[in-house]
């Protein structure tokens, strides 16, 4: 299963585009021919990853006031097309790297150049590939911002060509530029990995939650209807939506009556706090459900108070 997770807008070095461009205009290889990529990238089975990577579509379409920039994913969900798509449009794509040696690096100059560090590069970028297929990608991406077509669409159209589409190739080229960018950042940077990694880590935590309280049938949607899976799912993503919300409000709150009674705790933990906790939410057993509970005029139940535990004393 592929594991992934949004992150919001922080701040960029720069536009991808500007990225590309420099790079090949930085380039003085002699462009090759595009009929020979063509033959050396056949697709074979399995399924390359970019038909499995259909999970960043919704990125596009939501309607939500989160201002998307960031893409994690775990696993298999990282290939060169979607590195390419999703740093065109804007996106930063940063996927976990579970072992390093097994990544390639990309230049447009020849591996021979760089010495001992040969060994580390893949095949030489092709820019005269790219050059070819520059209106035809920008097409591409302007279909899929105006949401003309959805990105899942067009990764498995060009995926689906018996011979390796020639605008694929040039994607694919593209998105070795990003890919190598971007395992010398994982590489040289410990926060970038540490991030990544805690991102996914509240994705795991959210199905964790969801695991917990779809207990009806062993969590198992035994429906046969489309109809009936959907509103399962939707009433699973309901509930689950409730307790992360009954505990933001209730994290909120209790960050407000430290403040406000000047009791010190450390700010920069605040960031860290997961509301997808549910050991204090009763998922199974009775409800008792009264119209008598002890609320203050904003709705809040009491926060509780819990008595500091001593070292060396029982219980």
């Amino acid at each position: 299963m592929v594991r992934h997770s949004i992150s919001e807008a922080r701040a960029r070095p720069e536009a991808p585009s500007m990225r590309i461009t420099a790079a090949i205009r930085s380039s003085k290889s002699t462009p090759r021919s595009p009929t020979a990529t063509r033959r050396s990238t056949k697709r074979s089975s399995p399924a390359p990853p970019e038909r499995r990577s259909t999970h960043w579509t919704g990125i596009l379409g939501h309607e939500s006031n989160v201002n998307v920039a960031a893409l994690h994913v775990d696993g298999g969900g990282g290939s060169d097309i979607v590195f390419a798509v999703l740093n065109l449009l804007g996106l930063s794509f940063e996927p976990r790297i579970p072992r390093l040696s097994d990544r390639k690096l990309y230049a447009f100059e020849p591996k021979t150049r760089y010495g001992r560090l040969a060994p580390l590069f893949g095949q030489r970028l092709d820019a005269g590939l790219i050059r070819a297929h520059s209106d035809d990608i920008h097409k591409v991406i302007r279909a899929l911002t105006d949401r003309v077509v959805t990105p899942s669409l067009i990764v498995k159209k060009l995926a689906a060509y018996r011979h390796q589409n020639s605008l694929a190739a040039a994607l694919r080229e593209i998105g070795r530029i990003e890919r190598t960018l971007f395992t010398l950042r994982w590489f040289e940077d410990p926060n970038l990995r540490q991030l990544v990694t805690a991102e996914l880590n509240k994705g795991e935590a959210r199905n964790t939650l969801a695991r917990a309280v779809a207990i009806h049938r062993l969590g198992r949607f035994r429906d046969c209807s489309h109809e009936n899976q959907a509103s399962r799912a939707a009433a699973l993503n309901l509930v689950t939506a409730a307790i992360i919300l009954f505990n933001c409000r209730y994290l909120g709150r209790v960050i407000e009556v430290l403040r406000q009674r000047g009791k010190p705790f450390d700010e920069q933990m605040i960031p860290q706090l997961s509301p997808l906790g549910w050991d204090h939410i009763n998922i199974t057993g009775d409800y008792v459900w009264s119209d008598d509970l002890a609320v203050d005029d904003e709705g809040f139940l009491p926060l509780r108070t819990v008595s500091p535990v001593i070292p060396g004393e029982n219980s």
